[in-house]
């Protein structure tokens, strides 16, 4: 696991106090389209450049339904990971749709995909910002 794979699991780690069962969903996603970049890449390749372009950059996160987490990732997969999980696929396709743009927005800090050089610093911003540490 390289650098940027395990400040990427901090940072979820961080997230997990939060709803430790919608990171375990986020993982698993993460394992099936190789981490940030493929979802991202996802996300562009089925006409959703976007909604994730809204997550990455700076501004509002647009908001995504569980049915667009279906068409997106497809049925097959929301199912592969319910079943992982021992939930139902409509809880993952929500807790997908209420957590993944979070996860996103805060592994993309300036805007741009996570690199070795910033994530690591980037990961005790989030922990700041989720403790309510400033």
């Amino acid at each position: 696991m390289g650098i940027i794979e395990q400040a990427q699991e901090q940072i979820l780690n961080i997230i997990g106090k939060a709803n430790p069962q919608a990171v375990e969903m986020i993982k698993n996603l993460f394992q099936q389209f190789g981490g940030v970049d493929g979802i991202i890449k996802k996300f562009q390749d089925s006409g959703y450049k976007e909604m994730v372009q809204s997550w990455i950059s700076k501004g509002a996160n647009t908001p995504i339904s569980a049915e667009q987490i279906n068409q997106i990732f497809g049925n097959e997969k929301v199912k592969n990971i319910a079943q992982k999980i021992g939930v139902n696929p409509d809880l993952v396709a929500q807790q997908l749709a209420q957590y993944l743009p979070i996860v996103i927005d805060k592994l993309t800090p300036d805007g741009q995909p996570p690199t070795a050089s910033n994530i690591l610093s980037h990961a005790v911003n989030v922990a700041k910002g989720l403790f309510g540490k400033k």
